[in-house]
């Protein structure tokens, strides 16, 4: 109950403008985990042209990014595709602990998210879409390679390098904070340092010996998943994608360097023509407005007031594009499911959510 009373003011502004489309709690299993999903149709009983599945970014997201999805997903919906999410470990009733994932684990989620809507749901290979965000950009790449289920990828906010990103990230902050050079030239040494203290396999224990002067040390959680993943680095994932690409990032990102991102994959997939990359003018690291939504750090109000925008807070021009682009690119895939292969219990209820109560007993 606690987990529904903390997402029932989500669960009312999604279901202000979710349209005629189908909705219905799901699951699927990851190894030894399950996780709690969700499964949209498209809206007035079209025939789907595929199934897009979405790709977290940094954090406990559950399914819907905390409404941030939603105005995507009602385009995308609109536009005739089904819709697949999911609740990350330990959010929202999955179990597991996202904190204790690597890339690698990401990537197999993403792998048996796929084989559970082409079981379940009657999609077949060629049939799924992709789109990731942020983080996502050391799952997405990755997984596309010789897959063939995969029909097409859409990235927002995609690094290239984990520790480089990182260094950015604090840059941008402390630039903002209005930090001095001197400080900055400190807070820059500190990370190389950190750089090759996390290439020797340390423990928290010697974390805290080390860094424990830090204002504000990062917890023993974050520390493993640092662990896990410092040296990630997507750069040579590109070359191998042959499926429809197109990577979006924000003039105005300051979380990620979108120049070298930009700069670094022109170079590198010049020769290949399903790799679009587009730079999109005056948008944020989650490509909606700036300055209006530019922020490292969100909070209740910055969502509210993204919230009541709906899709005025996405820069302009940017979700035609996602759902104009994913039309083009899925007429290379064969829809297959029809009416009748939903799952009885979908078609049976009209629900413009999935039913809260009925993930929390699954």
């Amino acid at each position: 109950m606690l987990f529904l009373r903390s997402h029932l003011w989500w669960v009312l502004l999604l279901s202000i403008a979710c349209g005629d489309a189908l909705a219905s709690a799901d699951y699927f299993q990851h190894g030894d985990q399950k996780l709690v999903a969700y499964f949209m149709t498209p809206e007035d009983h079209q025939q789907a042209k595929g199934v897009i599945i979405f790709v977290h970014g940094d954090g406990a997201m559950p399914y819907d990014a905390h409404g941030y999805y939603q105005p995507i997903w009602q385009r995308l919906s609109r536009a005739g595709f089904a819709i697949f999410s999911w609740n990350k470990p330990g959010v929202g009733g999955s179990s597991g602990q996202w904190l204790l994932q690597s890339m690698e684990d990401r990537q197999s989620e993403v792998l048996a998210a796929i084989e559970h809507v082409k079981a379940r749901y009657g999609f077949q290979a060629g049939q799924i879409g992709i789109v990731g965000f942020s983080q996502a950009g050391w799952v997405v790449p990755k997984i596309a390679k010789n897959n063939q289920d995969v029909c097409f990828l859409i990235g927002a906010g995609f690094a290239l390098n984990w520790m480089e990103q990182s260094w950015y990230l604090t840059n941008t902050r402390m630039q903002l904070q209005g930090s001095s050079s001197a400080e900055v030239d400190s807070a820059y040494q500190r990370h190389l340092d950190e750089q090759v203290f996390f290439s020797q396999s340390p423990n928290y224990h010697d974390y805290l010996s080390r860094f424990g002067d830090k204002r504000s040390p990062i917890s023993r959680e974050r520390f493993q998943f640092i662990a896990l993943n410092h040296q990630a680095d997507a750069t040579t994932d590109y070359t191998a994608i042959t499926q429809p690409f197109l990577l979006l990032l924000g003039e105005q990102d300051r979380n990620v360097d979108i120049k070298t991102t930009y700069e670094t994959l022109q170079h590198i997939t010049a020769q290949q023509n399903n790799i679009q990359i587009q730079i999109v003018a005056d948008a944020t690291h989650g490509l909606l407005k700036h300055p209006q939504f530019n922020t490292q750090t969100p909070g209740f109000w910055w969502w509210l007031r993204f919230t009541l925008s709906g899709e005025k807070a996405f820069a302009d021009g940017v979700l035609d594009q996602i759902e104009h682009w994913s039309i083009n690119a899925s007429k290379q895939c064969k829809p297959h499911i029809q009416p009748s292969s939903i799952p009885r219990s979908t078609a049976r209820t009209r629900s413009r959510t999935p039913s809260l109560e009925r993930i929390l007993e699954t």
